[in-house]
């Protein structure tokens, strides 16, 4: 049997070393990718050909291994090795560009063997309950974002609740094998500018003057706000979602009774509601940034400062507002509520969950990818 020593010594191309050495000639050539294409390929190919490894090799002494895996992938990203905003994974609100878990996938694989052992050889004992690589990682990865959003500001920490949500991060796993499911290498610098909390270079504004603090590009009177053409482009995506489903008529921006206001999306069931599981409604879609002077100044009782109720206490504020002050109609009235980094109110969910009962699999996905983007 070969001691580790051995391996350092005479193995290390069994290792992993060899690998390391075509995946970092692999990484120089992402420059030559778009944005999009690249960061898909670094982040669900480039990254995951050496964990295998991390399953079987007890990871004792070759932390360096991992080390230099982590310092070939991260600087195509401009961020330092093993910073927090890359590794945590996206549902935890980052980039899943994930080091440290190497003890725990080998613990994993090795309590599986074990609880699989008396499966296949009945003579050894019952093993113990299985443990999952899953659930080792959950742990840590709640404590480094726990810890992460603590020592963030309540702009910062309310970006990366906003990017943990199911619309801030479906665009990470898209494959844009379609022009709607496009972005250009701005957008995904932007995206990226906001999901890493880089913030902006300068300390003031070159557009207004005033302060860079996180998120002003979003709310500066001097700038184009993104918000518009974001709830133009939705507006538009639900609404042709809606419309393809059979039975479903849907107008858009329809005049409210006797007034010149309107709602957003108008929905129709002209085959009724029992037989398309849609009824008739009209939806009123707002999109908002959780850096606005009003998001900023939303508090909670006691103190409590969690960037997740803070996000929601604010949106449900809009959808309350805007249900009071809703155009007339006669038919059911629904808000709508986004922020520009996907974050929904709570009806706003209910809302995207009647949906995806009579929308079929597919188009309701597109419809959360072409949101997400």
């Amino acid at each position: 049997m070969l001691t580790l020593e051995d391996i350092r010594t005479t193995g290390l191309r069994m290792l992993g070393t060899c690998k390391l050495d075509h995946d970092a000639a692999t990484v120089a050539k992402l420059v030559n990718l778009p944005h999009q294409h690249a960061l898909f390929v670094h982040r669900v190919c480039l990254q995951q050909n050496p964990r295998h490894v991390q399953r079987y090799l007890k990871s004792d002494g070759l932390i360096h291994l991992w080390d230099r895996l982590d310092a070939i992938l991260a600087p195509t990203l401009h961020r330092s090795p093993g910073s927090t905003p890359i590794s945590l994974s996206i549902k935890k609100g980052r980039l899943g560009i994930l080091s440290y878990i190497a003890s725990h996938a080998y613990a994993a694989a090795s309590e599986a063997g074990t609880t699989l052992a008396p499966i296949l050889y009945e003579s050894l004992p019952a093993g113990t309950q299985l443990t999952t690589q899953h659930q080792r990682c959950q742990e840590i990865f709640t404590g480094n974002r726990e810890t992460l959003l603590g020592s963030l500001n309540p702009e910062q920490a309310k970006a990366v609740v906003e990017a943990s949500s199911k619309l801030g991060r479906v665009w990470l796993t898209t494959i844009p094998f379609q022009p709607s499911l496009r972005l250009t290498d701005f957008e995904v610098a932007a995206a990226l500018q906001l999901r890493t909390l880089a913030g902006e270079r300068e300390a003031h504004c070159t557009n207004c003057g005033e302060t860079n603090f996180f998120g002003h590009p979003e709310v500066c009177l001097q700038r184009r706000f993104r918000r518009v053409a974001r709830h133009e482009g939705a507006k538009h995506i639900m609404g042709q979602a809606l419309a393809s489903t059979p039975g479903t008529r849907v107008r858009l921006e329809p005049l409210g009774h006797q007034t010149s206001r309107c709602n957003d999306l108008q929905v129709f069931s002209l085959l009724g509601s029992q037989a398309t599981g849609l009824a008739n409604a009209e939806y009123d879609l707002t999109v908002v940034s959780l850096a606005s002077k009003d998001a900023r100044a939303t508090n909670l009782p006691n103190q409590d400062t969690d960037p997740s109720r803070l996000a929601n206490k604010y949106l449900d504020s809009v959808a309350d507002h805007k249900v009071r002050h809703r155009p007339t109609s006669n038919l059911p009235f629904h808000p709508i509520v986004l922020s520009l980094g996907g974050m929904m109110n709570g009806s706003t969910t209910k809302v995207f969950a009647s949906w995806k009962r009579v929308m079929t699999r597919g188009t309701y996905n597109l419809m959360l990818k072409r949101l997400s983007l």
